[in-house]
């Protein structure tokens, strides 16, 4: 009888730590699921990032360049006025 017993308590205990261990394997799961999703998440906003920061140099360039000319231009401009000015003084 106690051996019966016995075995009917352990037959319960396996059970029941099957059943845990499919809750926890299934908890698992979800986690690695959603973990694979904030991974995609991270790498799209990383690469959102780059294309942001790239963009943000050819910007940064482009008026660079913008300033550069303008600067070019305005001392061509001086170079004339001041080649005039000698020029009505040689006169």
């Amino acid at each position: 009888m106690v051996s019966g017993f016995l075995y009917d308590r352990l037959q319960k205990e396996v059970l029941n730590l099957r059943r845990h261990c499919e809750a926890k394997e299934s908890d698992m799961n979800a986690k690695d699921q959603e973990i694979k999703m904030l991974m995609k998440k991270v790498e799209a906003l990383s690469k959102a990032m780059e294309v942001e920061s790239k963009k943000m140099k050819r910007e940064a360039a482009a008026r660079d360049k913008e300033a550069a000319a303008a600067k070019m231009d305005d001392n061509k401009k001086n170079r004339n006025i001041n080649s005039s000015k000698r020029a009505m003084k040689a006169s």
